[in-house]
């Protein structure tokens, strides 16, 4: 019986781990689809259709990828009482841990979010990235990271 009992533990322990990576992608994908949402029905227009893509998220900050009329840059978003709202817009300037640092996301969040950004731009055409990089500056669209820090 003691085999019979571990068989089944691990079966149970494998379907527990099944049950919680399913939760986790339906989680990420709901995160994934909000952000695509939020940036179609601000910035979608007819004639010049938006496209975001890649969508990176690391716990309440995310990075939105997003190309129109021959131009891109990148969204830097945050979830706040469950909904998305846009930081701010930028090109390259927010591509590295320290550049999102500076922009308020916690350190440790800044570094997941950008490797997570340079793994999934490693996918995309070299077209596509460059076309990422022609938003110039950064614009700060209303949303402060700062403001819901506690402060000593």
């Amino acid at each position: 019986m003691p085999g019979r009992f571990g068989k089944m533990t691990i079966r149970m322990l494998a379907a527990a781990f099944a049950l919680w990576l399913g939760s986790a992608i339906a989680l990420a994908e709901s995160a994934e689809q909000s952000i695509r949402k939020l940036l179609m029905d601000t910035f979608d227009k007819p004639g010049a259709p938006l496209v975001v893509d890649p969508v990176v998220a690391a716990n309440d900050y995310a990075i939105a990828d997003w190309i129109q009329d021959g131009h891109g840059g990148r969204a830097l978003l945050k979830r706040r009482d469950g909904k998305w709202s846009l930081i701010l817009c930028s090109g390259d300037g927010i591509t590295s841990a320290a550049a999102l640092q500076q922009a308020g996301v916690p350190a440790s969040d800044a570094a997941d979010l950008a490797e997570r950004l340079q793994t999934a731009e490693s996918t995309i055409s070299p077209v596509k990235r460059t076309m990422l990089s022609t938003f110039e500056g950064t614009v700060v669209m209303g949303g402060n990271p700062h403001e819901d820090r506690e402060h000593p």
